[in-house]
């Protein structure tokens, strides 16, 4: 019966050897001439009775390789459900290995190369990892921002009969004119619509409207109410004008209505609205408060982030984990067949640090007996469905988009929602028990962190080489 056996070379390493014998293969063999024979049609014979010599000549060969192969890969297999979790890659099959099939061969041995992971106990969940939990304090200026958010958002609308002020809506009624200091034009073009007295105006019409009051008229281009708006933007939204239609360029305007946005008083109205009707927020001092806090809050993801990624490289570093580097060099050269072997040695650093991380989150996970179901990786597939249509999508559509993403992303969809899950619980499992040094900081400060995190972790590109460029233009001849 074929069989496989292991044998270290040293601690991360090892040699696999699967053994075949004549037995394993030949009955299966002999099965298949004999339905090879049975549908032969060959010049001379009568269908299915061409001589077996004949036929065992003509297919032999193949199927003696077909069903060592199969054999082969049923001991990896086994070899990898008993010993998987020690296995890091995949066995990559020795150069050394020939399978004559021409010759009176019988028995067949196989060897693999073998990278192993390092036997370890986990450093580090003791409280001895020290980690920095940044605590956003918010400045006045992003305080009074809110507050003046706020207060525009719970205020009231006016409608003043007086002068026009910066940020009032304006509702101009236009009448069409002879000539630009013409006459109102008998039966010409009429309309009305609003424009807000703003940034987004022309700057001589703002300076205009700032200088008159309700009621009040001029003359203007049509043309010249709003920065870089379009001809047919004009015409749909200040003329209610077809598109094929000419478009006058003169008006007489006449500042009909004025409204106004009045920001809400600090009053109690105000901090009830604003912030609930529990009376928690009654007066000025606690309103900045609130504010303060919902502020740091709203970070708080970010700042666990922050967080996660100092246990991350804290953990790695505190666990000196040794791999069959030069195995794994191999490895990733012969699957992935774009990558160079220069490339692999460039990349390699930041392969082996991930690893590393996979190993000791695996040996976490296994001590404190956690796993990732089908169900959690299904509903994290579910919810990122959600978030990408608003959460305005009925069920239905979000388990038929679950499964479309399963099909054509196949088993990378599921690993890669599984791993990340793994790493939300694994992190949860051991946050408690983290050495936090608080840190606060403010919002700048806490910009300028993760900008130089994200530059370490994304370094820009070198320009590649002559040669790169060359192959690159031949991959894409």
């Amino acid at each position: 019966m074929a069989s496989y056996k292991i044998e270290n070379t040293d601690a991360l390493n090892a040699i696999l050897t699967i053994d075949i014998e004549k037995a394993d293969y030949q009955q299966a063999i002999d099965k298949e001439l004999k339905k090879y024979r049975s549908q032969a049609n060959l010049k001379g014979f009568r269908k299915g009775k061409a001589p077996m010599n004949l036929i065992r000549k003509m297919y032999g060969k193949g199927l003696k390789g077909q069903e060592i192969n199969k054999l082969m890969e049923g001991q990896l297999r086994a070899y990898l459900e008993e010993h998987g979790q020690k296995t890091l890659g995949q066995p990559i099959l020795s150069e050394e290995n020939e399978m004559n099939l021409d010759g009176n061969d019988d028995s067949f041995s196989f060897k693999f190369e073998v990278g192993l992971a390092p036997e370890f106990e986990v450093k580090g969940l003791d409280n001895s990892i020290e980690v920095t939990a940044y605590k956003i304090k918010a400045t006045d200026k992003q305080i009074d921002e809110e507050v003046t958010r706020l207060r525009k958002q719970f205020g009231k609308r006016s409608n003043p009969e007086g002068e026009v002020l910066e940020n009032d809506i304006v509702e101009l009624w236009v009448r069409e004119l002879e000539a630009e200091d013409g006459a109102v034009k008998e039966k010409g073009l009429e309309s009305s619509f609003t424009v807000g007295v703003d940034d987004k105006m022309n700057a001589d019409l703002k300076a205009k409207l700032l200088s008159l009051k309700s009621g009040e008229k001029f003359n203007w281009n049509i043309r010249n109410i709003e920065v870089d708006r379009d001809e047919a933007y004009i015409k749909k939204y200040f003329l209610q004008i077809e598109e094929g239609e000419d478009m006058p360029e003169f008006y007489e305007c006449v500042v009909d209505e004025i409204t106004r946005h009045v920001p809400a008083e600090l009053d109690e109205e105000f901090f009830k609205l604003a912030f609930g009707e529990d009376g928690e927020v009654a007066d000025e001092a606690a309103m900045r408060e609130k504010i303060s806090g919902q502020i740091a809050t709203y970070f708080d993801s970010q700042a666990d982030g922050l967080m996660f990624r100092d246990f991350y490289d804290r953990i790695i570093e505190l666990n000196e984990l040794d791999l069959p580097d030069a195995f794994l060099k191999k490895w990733l050269t012969a699957v992935n067949e774009k990558l160079t072997a220069e490339q692999v040695e460039k990349e390699y650093d930041v392969f082996a640090k991930d690893l590393r991380w996979k190993l000791i989150r695996g040996k976490i996970a296994d001590q404190k007996e956690i796993q990732v179901t089908e169900q959690e990786v299904l509903d994290a597939l579910a919810n990122e469905v959600r978030s990408y249509f608003g959460g305005q999508v009925s069920e239905d559509m979000v388990q038929s988009t679950v499964q479309r993403l399963l099909e054509q992303q196949g088993s990378n969809a599921y690993e890669q929602r599984a791993e990340g899950i793994l790493t939300d619980k694994v992190y949860k499992s051991v946050k408690a028990d983290l050495n936090k040094q608080e840190k606060e900081v403010t919002l700048e400060e806490f910009n300028k962190i993760i900008e130089e995190i994200n530059a370490k972790l994304n370094p820009p590109k070198e320009e590649a080489t002559e040669e790169e460029k060359t192959e690159a233009a031949e991959e894409v001849e």
